[in-house]
C-alpha cells in the first residue's frame, strides 16, 4: 500500500508539472501571435506609404495628425482567424513620422493578449549624398 501511495504521489507530481509546462508554453505561443500581429500592422502601414500612394484613402483621420485603421478578424490563407490589428500613423508628411500597431489575440485559456510595436519612419532623400 505504501509503494502504491508513493507511485501515486510521483504520478500526481509529474502530471502537475506537465500541465503547468503546457500552460506556460501555450501562453508564450499566444504572446508571440499577438506580437506578430502587431508587426504585420507595421508592415501594412509601411506598404501603404511605399506602394499604396500614401493617400490613406480607407483610413480614418488625417495622416498629418493621426490616421487610424483597424483590421478586424485578421486571417491567413486557409481562413484561420488570429485576431485584430489597430494601426495608427502620426505626423505623416513631417521629417519623421510615427507608426504604432497593436495586435490583439483572443486567448482560449486566459484574457485577451495585446502587444504594441512602434516605429519611427524618416524620409529618405534620394540625392542626399549624390556627390559622394
Amino acid at each position: 500500500m505504501v509503494v502504491l501511495f508513493l507511485i501515486f504521489a510521483l504520478v500526481g507530481a509529474f502530471l502537475f508539472l506537465v500541465t503547468n509546462a503546457r500552460l506556460v508554453n501555450e501562453r508564450y505561443h499566444e504572446n508571440a501571435i499577438a506580437l506578430y500581429l502587431a508587426e504585420a500592422g507595421i508592415d501594412y502601414a509601411i506598404w501603404e506609404i511605399n506602394f499604396g500612394g500614401a493617400d490613406f484613402i480607407d483610413w480614418s483621420g488625417n495622416p498629418a495628425v493621426e490616421a487610424t485603421k483597424t483590421l478586424s478578424n485578421f486571417q491567413d490563407e486557409s481562413g484561420h482567424i488570429y485576431g485584430d490589428i489597430n494601426i495608427s500613423v502620426y505626423n505623416f508628411g513631417q521629417e519623421t513620422a510615427t507608426v504604432r500597431a497593436t495586435g490583439a489575440f483572443s486567448s482560449i485559456t486566459g484574457p485577451q493578449l495585446s502587444r504594441t510595436v512602434q516605429v519611427f519612419i524618416k524620409k529618405h532623400h534620394v540625392h542626399a549624398h549624390a556627390v559622394l
